[in-house]
């Protein structure tokens, strides 16, 4: 296997550049991608490297490359009538938890059952 930095979605094709090497996928899982993200984005605040909107920003690209190579697209439950806000990012959603790392309480799982 090649190692580039070159990548195709559909008919767009892109180069990755050293400033963008660290928003890759790390490639493990989505869930992971997309914990790394927020690791990496987290100790960069916290070293003060880069700012808020800097962090917002980052956050916003990095999730965009998980979902495009892992082609995340958001699942259409027929018994589920969950918002985004409610769906985990690895099932098309805005909610970056996963059951595994969040404590669900009872006002949530109502939410998902109504």
């Amino acid at each position: 296997m090649v190692n580039t930095s070159w990548f195709q979605d559909g008919d767009f094709v892109g180069q990755y550049g050293v400033e963008t090497s660290s928003l890759k996928p790390i490639g493990a899982n989505p869930q992971d991608d997309f914990n790394a993200v927020a690791a990496t984005t987290l100790q960069l605040l916290r070293t003060q490297i880069i700012n808020a909107f800097g962090a917002i920003s980052r956050l916003i690209i990095g999730c965009d490359n998980v979902k495009r190579p892992w082609n995340v697209k958001k699942i259409e439950y027929q018994y589920l009538r969950a918002s985004d806000e409610m769906r985990f990012l690895t099932d098309g959603g805005n909610n970056p938890w996963v059951i595994e790392n969040i404590a669900v309480d009872e006002a949530t799982i109502e939410d998902i059952v109504r």
